[in-house]
């Protein structure tokens, strides 16, 4: 997650996400370079669809098999009717047009990066705050 960030061109975004991470962070099975590609879209919606300069909680939940990275930014909200179509291709939510520029492909290919990796990724809204985005991956062995 920290190499996400670390690549936003925006210096001054840094400091938005608040990292929840208790002690180290699991191995999971997964291809490196698609995974930052997913965290760096998650990262990129975050900022684009949140009220600036609000924080962005950015959280870690170790499961038994999988590890679950969950991303909670203030600002619009997901409604139930659009939480399956915004992974879609070229959807994008009502609102979401007027909030940034955008082609409707970021979570289409998070979702497609999930799923090859035996993943899933869900939103889901927060009256009154914003949305939460979670993406779950299989846990790696413990050597």
């Amino acid at each position: 997650m920290k190499a996400a960030i670390q690549e936003l061109e925006q210096e001054s975004d840094h400091g938005r996400f608040q990292i929840l991470v208790n002690g180290n962070e699991p191995a999971v099975f997964a291809d490196r370079e698609l995974i930052l590609t997913a965290l760096s879209q998650l990262v990129d919606n975050a900022l684009k669809y949140s009220l600036p300069g609000s924080p962005i909680d950015v959280g870690l939940i170790v499961k038994e098999a999988a590890v679950v990275l969950t991303m909670r930014s203030k600002g619009l909200v997901v409604s139930p009717s659009d939480r399956e179509r915004i992974f879609e291709r070229f959807y994008r939510a009502p609102g979401a047009q007027h909030c940034a520029v955008g082609t409707g492909l970021g979570l289409s290919i998070v979702k497609t990066i999930a799923a090859d990796h035996h993943g899933h990724v869900w939103a889901e809204g927060e009256p009154d705050y914003g949305t939460v985005f979670s993406l779950s991956l299989p846990r790696g062995a413990v050597s």
